[in-house]
């Protein structure tokens, strides 16, 4: 007797998720048990198949979610083991057909538990000998990368590939047609992100030219604008508002500084230096959350860089008083925060406003002092941090204070990138 028919008509019943655990129960039978030579062939993607059929109509429809990939395929592999441990598997259209009956022997069974319990535990390292999969999947799921080099590892590849778009402005039409026309809701995310970092670094690199044509800087500030709003749309807003931010700022508008500014701080709810979540490179997120499915992809992708700003070599965003910092070619990177009230500071200093002045430097220095205090951030954002307050003190005239900060920079060693000891010297 054949069901193929009606079995065709339950697989296209099933929805993605469902699906992806019959892929990947496949690919444990193929690339993991099947490889054991004493136990190739004992199994078949057939009972497989009669097993999802009964797991689909015993669980709630509701679980077979994408964000609980890894739990249904655990749920699959736990059945699998209970069948094989009491010898039972029945067929679904005749139940009183069951494929297991007498078909271990006693070595098989033990054996063959013990790797589905193996596979249970790994979640997805039990794939880290299949063919099927890439290197790369194999380098995120090895136990020997901890979470901070994996997380340098995707910082860099993203920089890189939205520095190849930029270059190559054919790259960049095809990446807008992909993300009109995909349907794959993960790539369409990351092709908007690359796009993100494409514009953003377009800006940054664009040389600063003093036109005599009015009409011809009128345009150029007009595209530089549009730009930076596609990219604050299609990456991190935080981020994209705060370079926003600095564009006007470097456009003498200290008014619409204040304003922006001001929103980044409201929608920054947490954003005192106590909560160190708001301001610290995610190190923490371990290698089990990274492959358990626990994180999303796009979620570990903006939390590796949501926290913190990254001015380019020559950046042409960068505030004039930190311009120093980026004219030998190197990266600026300061937390988010910090910049926030950086702009703040320099903003009411340009307009006049020295009440406001001393309120925004007071909250820059809670923030630095804290953060320092208490280790909560990277070494380089420390450094970055006491530049920027140690040029508020200068502008101030507590030269005392700056000569404090930037004595902190130099002593912060080989993550100390800025030149505070050329700032030290001009005191």
């Amino acid at each position: 007797m054949s069901f193929s028919v009606a079995e065709k008509l339950l697989i296209y019943s099933f929805n993605h998720t469902q699906m992806l655990c019959y892929g990947l129960m496949k690919l444990l039978l193929k690339d993991v048990i099947d490889k054991k030579e004493s136990l190739k062939g004992i199994l078949c993607s057939y009972f497989l198949k009669t097993l999802l059929f009964w797991l689909c109509e015993e669980v709630d429809k509701d679980i077979w979610i994408p964000k609980t990939l890894l739990t249904c395929f655990r749920a699959c592999i736990c059945r699998l083991i209970y069948c094989i441990q009491y010898s039972v598997l029945v067929h679904y259209f005749i139940p009183q057909n069951n494929f297991f009956e007498g078909r271990y022997k006693d070595d098989d069974r033990i054996q063959m538990i013990g790797l589905l319990q193996d596979a249970y535990h790994l979640g997805w390292q039990c794939f880290r000998v299949s063919g099927t999969f890439s290197g790369d999947f194999h380098t995120l799921t090895n136990p020997n990368h901890d979470s901070k080099t994996i997380h340098l590892m995707l910082r860099a590849i993203i920089y890189r590939l939205a520095e190849y778009f930029e270059r190559n402005e054919n790259c960049l039409v095809i990446l807008k047609k992909i993300n009109r026309f995909s349907g794959i809701k993960l790539a369409s995310k990351l092709i908007m992100f690359i796009l993100s970092r494409s514009n953003n670094l377009k800006v940054q690199q664009t040389t600063i030219l003093h036109y005599i044509n009015n009409k011809v800087q009128y345009h150029h500030f007009k595209q530089q604008q549009s730009r930076l709003l596609i990219a604050s749309h299609a990456g991190n807003s935080e981020e994209g508002w705060l370079f926003i931010a600095s564009f006007f700022y470097r456009q003498k508008r200290y008014h619409i500084v204040k304003e922006l500014a001001s929103y980044i701080l409201s929608r920054a709810v947490k954003a005192d230096a106590s909560f160190s979540y708001i301001t610290r490179i995610p190190a923490d997120i371990d290698a089990t959350q990274l492959n358990s499915g626990e994180q999303s992809a796009m979620l570990i992708l903006r939390s590796l860089l949501q926290s913190t700003m990254v001015f380019e070599g020559c950046s042409s965003l960068i505030p004039d008083e930190l311009e120093i910092e980026v004219a030998s070619g190197n990266l600026f990177v300061v937390d988010l925060i910090i910049l926030t009230h950086f702009l703040i500071f320099l903003s009411n200093y340009h307009l006049g406003d020295f009440m406001s002045c001393m309120g925004s430097l007071g909250s820059l220095e809670a923030n630095t002092q804290t953060w320092y205090r208490l280790n909560l951030v990277g070494k380089r954002q420390i450094t970055s941090a006491f530049i920027c307050l140690g040029v508020a003190h200068e502008m101030m005239g507590h030269l005392n204070k700056a000569y404090e900060c930037f004595s902190t920079c130099v002593s912060q060693g080989k993550w100390n990138l800025s030149k505070a000891e050329f700032r030290l010297s001009k005191l």
